[in-house]
C-alpha cells in the first residue's frame, strides 16, 4: 500500500494505492482520494483511476461537504468563475420559516447581477420551484458575498435549496465560503435578514444579530478554493 497525504487549503487529502498480488492471479490495483475537511472532519472517500492518482493537479481537490441527520450541504465550481451552493433535505423539517443560505468570499469579487437562487420541492405530487433573483426582497448583496432568505414552503416535502453566483479570482488563495442556516422557529423576513457576512459567522460565512442568533440550528459550513 502507497499512501500520499498533504493538505490544501481547508481540506486534507489523503491518496491511497492498493495492490493485492495472488499468485494464481493478475495483481488488483485500486486507487483511493479521502478529502477531510480540516475543521469539520467530516471525510468523504472516493475510487479514482491511476491517471487522476498520478496527475493529482487534475483532481478538484477543495469540494467540501457537511452532513447532518436532516441536511446536506456542498459547494462546488461550475465552470469557470462560477460557484454553486446546495442544500439538499434528507428528512422534513418540523418548522418552515424563513431559512438563510449565503455564500462569502475572500480574495475574490462576485458579480452582484448574476446572483439566482431557487428552492424546489415537492407538494400534492407535483415538483414545483420557486426563483429568487438580485431583485428579489429575499436577497440581501454584500461587498464580500451574498445571502437570500428562503421560506420553506409549508406542506411540502423533499427541499433543496440552491444559490448561484459569479465572481472573478483577485488572489492566488482565493476561498470561497458556504453557510445554510435553518430557522428553528418561525420568524419574519425581516428577522431572518438580520445578518453580516464574516468569518465569525455560522459557517464562517452568517453573523447573525445577538435578537435573532439563538432562532437558528448553527449548522457548520462548507468552503473551496477557487
Amino acid at each position: 500500500m502507497k499512501k500520499i497525504i498533504f493538505i490544501v487549503g481547508l481540506s486534507l487529502i489523503n491518496l491511497i494505492f492498493i495492490s493485492n498480488v495472488n499468485a494464481n492471479e493478475l495483481e488488483s490495483v485500486k486507487y483511493f482520494k479521502t478529502i477531510t475537511n480540516i475543521f469539520t472532519n467530516y471525510s468523504q472517500t472516493y475510487e479514482i483511476t491511476e491517471e487522476e492518482f498520478n496527475n493529482v493537479n487534475e483532481i478538484q481537490l477543495f469540494s467540501t461537504t457537511h452532513t447532518t441527520n436532516y441536511k446536506k450541504i456542498f459547494i462546488s465550481k461550475q465552470g469557470e468563475g462560477n460557484i454553486s451552493l446546495e442544500v439538499i433535505w434528507k428528512k422534513n423539517p418540523s418548522v418552515r420559516s424563513y431559512d438563510v443560505i449565503a455564500i462569502r468570499g475572500e480574495g475574490v469579487s462576485f458579480i452582484g447581477s448574476t446572483v439566482s437562487g431557487k428552492q424546489s420541492y415537492v407538494k400534492n405530487e407535483n415538483k414545483e420551484t420557486i426563483e429568487y433573483k438580485i431583485n428579489s426582497n429575499n436577497t440581501q448583496i454584500f461587498g464580500n458575498g451574498v445571502g437570500i432568505s428562503m421560506n420553506l414552503v409549508d406542506g411540502a416535502t423533499d427541499y433543496t435549496l440552491e444559490l448561484n453566483i459569479r465572481y472573478t479570482k483577485n488572489s492566488s488563495n482565493a476561498t470561497i465560503y458556504g453557510s445554510y442556516q435553518h430557522s428553528q422557529r418561525n420568524i419574519t423576513l425581516d428577522q431572518s435578514q438580520r445578518y453580516t457576512l464574516s468569518s465569525n459567522g455560522f459557517g464562517n460565512v452568517l453573523d447573525f444579530d445577538s435578537t435573532v442568533k439563538s432562532y437558528f440550528d448553527g449548522m457548520g459550513g462548507v468552503s473551496i478554493e477557487v
